[in-house]
């Protein structure tokens, strides 16, 4: 049966931890859910579509104590979902998941031109 578990620490993330706590092992303490996508077809878009969703959705709960109304929760609860996203798609090791996935950032990261003179 094909499953993913999506992690992270129950401790406060910064960007310049992450990479050093998730290095090792799963930490103390960590969080995971089990997320199954043995029923989805990975070769399609909608298959990779609804599994980037579950990844998403479990990624949330997970990161959910994270979230806060302050600029620094906010930003906490953020490296915390885009870390858990990031090594649950790469867990998957699925080239269509990865390129939906990198579709749907690439969109988000595009400039916006805010005025022209022409």
């Amino acid at each position: 049966m094909k499953t993913l578990t999506c992690l992270t620490a129950t401790a406060v993330l910064t960007f310049a931890a992450m990479s050093a706590a998730y290095s090792a092992d799963m930490p103390d303490g960590a969080k995971s859910l089990t997320v199954s996508f043995a029923d989805l077809n990975l070769g399609t878009t909608a298959g990779a579509a609804t599994l980037f969703g579950r990844i998403r959705a479990a990624a949330a709960a997970v990161c959910a104590a994270e979230n806060g109304t302050a600029l620094q929760q906010k930003t906490q609860y953020q490296a915390c979902m885009a870390f858990a996203v990031s090594n649950a798609v790469a867990a998957v090791n699925s080239p269509s998941l990865a390129a939906y996935v990198d579709d749907r950032t690439a969109k988000r990261r595009a400039p916006v031109r805010i005025a022209s003179s022409r």
